[in-house]
């Protein structure tokens, strides 16, 4: 036997050979997720991580599932807006995905309403009518009113009648009043104008007969 072949085999320049245990460890090579059913987010949302499954992937090509306790997640802010890369490692394996932080109406008002008080019969009137929205970061802005954010107005009866404003799914409600038109007295002062002729009509007869007599 050769020089060689003995060190091919494990051996020494006497022929002899040896034998070796050797011991070959799978090892993480990377993570592979699973999105979470949400990756959009208002402003202050705290992260929701229903849904995620984070697996190690081997370099034997195998995949096993990591328990939640076996990886950290870093990156998110609640108090940020925009898109956020959120960090997942394990070990010194990392992996990542995004999500994005909205900002959101917070509350509504309306100024500078122009009618509050109609006529039975009358339309709604809008001009110059204006909503206040204030969103969740405290950037405020004045809209418009039009007539899609109204709904529930009625002026076919006398009466109050509360309408709703919405936008981007906050509500105010506001009460108007419905009067009845005021009737117009059409007999009334017909005889009050005969009335009137009449008397008129006397007291001149009246001064004409004193003239006579003196």
């Amino acid at each position: 036997m050769s020089k060689d072949e003995s060190a091919q085999k494990g051996g020494d320049v006497f022929g002899q050979e040896y034998t070796y245990d050797v011991c070959v460890v799978d090892y993480v090579k990377s993570l592979s997720i699973t999105l979470p059913n949400k990756t959009e987010y208002k402003l202050l949302e705290e992260l929701d991580l229903t849904g995620l499954v984070v697996k190690a992937v081997m370099a034997s090509g195998s995949e096993q599932e990591i328990e939640s306790d076996e990886y950290t997640l870093s990156g998110y802010l609640k108090n940020s807006l925009g898109t956020q890369v959120v960090t997942v490692k394990s070990g010194n394996v990392t992996t990542t995905f995004e999500v994005v932080v909205l900002d959101y109406v917070k509350s509504i008002s309306v100024i500078g309403l122009s009618k509050r008080n109609y006529l039975v019969g009358e339309e709604l009137e809008l001009t110059g009518s204006k909503i206040k929205v204030v969103m969740a970061s405290g950037i405020q802005k004045e809209l418009d009113l039009t007539s899609d954010m109204v709904s529930g107005f009625n002026s076919s009866e006398a009466g109050t009648n509360v309408i709703t404003v919405s936008y981007e799914g906050q509500t105010k409600t506001i009460t108007l009043t419905i009067s009845a038109p005021a009737k117009k007295g059409c007999g009334g002062s017909v005889v009050a104008t005969i009335f009137g002729v009449v008397a008129l009509a006397g007291a001149t007869l009246f001064i004409a007969k004193r003239k006579r007599e003196e």
